[in-house]
């Protein structure tokens, strides 16, 4: 008897545990975005972790599937599924916490950043979810599907040309706005433009990259940070700016950190054509500049990286390299090095009433711009087919030949 008690114990012992963390570890959690939209994770047999997503209207559609970065990441074990890091889970890389910030200066100094402001004059474009929502913010999560621009190939060449007839020299584009949607397929969410339910299944920062950069544009990614500010006055997670696999509803602060620090890091390695990155809503409530500037001269030590404060009262306090007045001038003794951004349209992003300001208006702001130690980014939103309008076109090129005549 005690012989027979030894062995049960011992095939319980040794064979339930692997059927259990099979079992368990098949679906880790699924995230359901919307009635016809689900996700889940999972450990796959070789112990790689991976997402899956379906269509639950469609049994027959084929999940999109891809295995997350960290290749090494195993089955936690099932007593210690309770305690498993969401690094760990998500496969993130999270070297960033490594980082010894003991550096005298992780800022440009004002030589190189002299190179930034010869520059003079640049293109922001507004161009996500949006778009496709007549919202300047998105609220909760819209289907993939909405971010449908109706043709094969955005004409991302228009764009680059429209900015070389103003006059630009650089360009910004909004990779990740409060829809929390991606422009690129990113290994850290399937919310993004090669998601199956998307109906544009094409790299649209690659693509805005090659066009601009093969003009002779030095190009720029903006990246929206998640601020505690979004949620003053409105339920929590009611503007996601980060995609589903880090809701902010759910996730904690330090673990949204981890997630927007794994992309930022993703842009600038995935992209090194880009020379300067733009983070929106990032200030000392979210991160201390100097861990951010640390961070990315880590990964990038050529980078130049911009900081757009919460708090309007702080807008254009220095942060990052650039300083970032949104809508409003510098004072005129300003002795930061600046960038300035303005509005060509009466909206960030495009919406069906879209009026375009006056080349002349333009010119007088840029000049003021550029005379208080600061480029002027001037914005345009192209509309649902990805086309900037005709009339903010033309504009751009009265623009242009206003400047060359001045020159």
């Amino acid at each position: 008897m005690c012989k027979k008690a030894i062995f049960i114990l011992t095939l319980v012992f040794w064979v339930a545990p692997g059927f259990i963390k099979t079992a368990l570890t098949q679906h880790i959690w699924s995230s359901e975005k919307d009635e016809n939209y689900q996700q889940a994770y999972f450990v796959e047999d070789d112990g790689k972790v991976g997402a899956k997503v379906a269509d639950k209207k469609d049994p027959n559609t084929k999940n999109h599937h891809h295995v997350l970065p960290n290749p090494s990441t195993k089955a936690p074990d099932v007593f210690a599924l309770s305690k498993i890091t969401y690094n760990e889970l998500k496969g993130i890389d999270s070297e960033h916490e490594k980082i010894p910030i003991n550096a005298e200066s992780n800022w440009m100094d004002e030589e190189q950043l002299s190179e930034f402001l010869k520059l003079n004059f640049g293109m922001f474009i507004h161009f996500n979810m949006a778009t496709y929502n007549n919202a300047q913010w998105v609220v909760g999560y819209l289907d993939p599907s909405v971010f449908d621009p109706g043709v094969e190939t955005i004409d991302t060449d228009a764009w680059a040309d429209a900015a070389v007839a103003a006059g630009m020299k650089y360009a910004v584009l909004t990779t990740k706005h409060v829809s929390g949607f991606c422009l690129w397929d990113s290994k850290y969410t399937t919310y993004d433009v090669m998601n199956p339910n998307c109906q544009y299944q094409k790299d649209l920062v690659g693509q805005f990259i090659k066009s601009f950069t093969e003009r002779g544009l030095k190009v720029g990614l903006y990246y929206c940070w998640r601020h505690p500010g979004f949620d003053a006055n409105k339920p929590n997670g009611t503007y996601k700016v980060l995609p589903p696999e880090c809701d902010p509803s759910t996730h904690s602060i330090e673990e949204q950190i981890d997630f927007q620090i794994a992309q930022i890091k993703e842009l600038l390695t995935k992209y090194p054509e880009v020379f300067y990155i733009w983070n929106d809503a990032l200030d000392p409530e979210v991160m201390e500049a100097k861990e951010i500037m640390t961070f990315l001269r880590e990964v990038r030590p050529d980078i130049i990286a911009s900081a757009n404060w919460w708090d309007w009262s702080k807008k254009g306090t220095p942060y990052a390299d650039i300083a970032v007045t949104e809508t409003r001038h510098f004072p005129e003794d300003n002795d930061v090095m600046g960038e300035t951004c303005w509005k060509l349209e009466d909206q960030w992003f495009w919406n069906g009433n879209t009026e375009t300001k006056s080349a002349a208006s333009i010119i007088e702001v840029l000049e003021k711009v550029n005379a208080r130690k600061a480029n002027l980014l001037l914005n345009v939103g192209p509309d649902k087919n990805g086309n900037i309008l005709p009339q903010s076109e033309k504009t751009l090129i009265e623009l242009g030949e206003l400047l060359n005549s001045s020159n």
